[in-house]
C-alpha cells in the first residue's frame, strides 16, 4: 500500500511535501515502524526491566505522534484558506504548526517519568488528534474539497477507531483484572487495526462521488 501511494506521488509533474499522496504515504510508513516497535515491546514484555520497557513505549508513542502528524497537516490544509478549487494553501504556516506540535508532544513523551503519566499524555494526544482529523475530513467532504480522497470513508473509520480507543481505555482496569496480558486480545486488537488500515487505504484510492458527478 505504501509503495503504491508513493508511486502515485512521484508520478506527478510537481512534487510538494504537503501533497496529500505524500502525507498519506508518511502516515503508512509511520504505521509500519510503530507496529515494529510494538512487536518488539510485546516480545520482550516478560524479559526486560521496567526502565527498558518504558523506553520502548516512549519510542512507540513517538511513532504514534509522527504517524498522526501527516493527517493533522492535511486537516490544517483543509481548514486554511487554500487548496479549495485549486488554490495554494499556506504551507509555511502549516509547517510551523506541525513542527511545534511535534516538538512539544515528543518533548512531553521524553520527559515522562512513569507509565501512568505516559498513558495519560498519549491518550490526550491520540484523542485530540483523531478528533481534529475526523472533524476536518468531514468538513472537507461536506465542502467537496478536491483532494481526490474519499474523506467521508476515512473520517468514519477513524471515528470508529477513536470510539474503540476510548472504550479500550475505559475498560483497561477490568481487562487487567480478568484477562491480564492476553495474546488473544492483542491478536484481536491488531486484526481490527489491520481492517482499519485497509479501509483507510480504500478511502485514499476511491474518489468521492462528487468528483465523478463533475
Amino acid at each position: 500500500m505504501t509503495i503504491f501511494i508513493f508511486q502515485r506521488f512521484f508520478e506527478q509533474d510537481e512534487l510538494n511535501i504537503f501533497d496529500f499522496s505524500f502525507l498519506v504515504g508518511l502516515f503508512f510508513i509511520g504505521l509500519i515502524f510503530g507496529k515494529c516497535i510494538y512487536l518488539i515491546y510485546l516480545l520482550t514484555y516478560f524479559t526486560i526491566g521496567e526502565v527498558e520497557s518504558l523506553f520502548l513505549l516512549k519510542i512507540r508513542c513517538i511513532f504514534i505522534i509522527l504517524t498522526t502528524t501527516p493527517l493533522i497537516s492535511l486537516g490544517n490544509m483543509i481548514i486554511m484558506n487554500g487548496k479549495e478549487n485549486g488554490e495554494e494553501s499556506d504551507d509555511k504556516l502549516n509547517f510551523i504548526i506541525i513542527l511545534l506540535f511535534i516538538i512539544i508532544t515528543i518533548y512531553l513523551v521524553i520527559i515522562t517519568p512513569s507509565y501512568i503519566i505516559l498513558n495519560i499524555i498519549i491518550a490526550i494526544i491520540h484523542i485530540s488528534s483523531l478528533s481534529w482529523i475526523c472533524l476536518t475530513f468531514i468538513y472537507a467532504y461536506r465542502k467537496k474539497r478536491l483532494f481526490g480522497i474519499n474523506f467521508l470513508i476515512i473520517a468514519i473509520i477513524l471515528l470508529l477507531d477513536l470510539i474503540l480507543y476510548i472504550f479500550s481505555i475505559a475498560t483497561s482496569p477490568i481487562r487487567r483484572e480478568t484477562i491480564g496480558f492476553s495474546p488473544i486480545y492483542i491478536i484481536f486488537a491488531e486484526l481490527i487495526d489491520l481492517i482499519i488500515i485497509i479501509i483507510i487505504f480504500f478511502g485514499y484510492i476511491k474518489k468521492p462521488s462528487y468528483i465523478s458527478e463533475n
